[in-house]
């Protein structure tokens, strides 16, 4: 049912260590800038910004989601 170009490419998706790194090189750079940004958004919204645990933990949904997405779009790859 399925080719052999299948098989390689699950196979490499599975055991390639450059994808895991990719918020290493694209994401935590900008994380200074990124989170200065949502919280400048969160205080004009709400009045107020959010401490340190608040905003780690929304960083890391920001971060998370990145990963989410990209597995997402890789199920959805013909």
């Amino acid at each position: 049912m399925f080719h052999p170009t299948y098989y390689i490419s699950v196979f490499t998706v599975c055991l390639g260590a450059s994808t895991q790194f990719y918020s290493f090189g694209i994401i935590n750079p900008v994380q200074e800038l990124l989170t200065e940004w949502i919280n400048e958004t969160y205080i004009r919204r709400n009045g107020a910004g959010l401490d340190l645990t608040g905003m780690n933990i929304f960083w890391s949904f920001v971060v998370s989601s990145v990963a989410i997405g990209a597995i997402i779009g890789a199920l959805l790859v013909r």
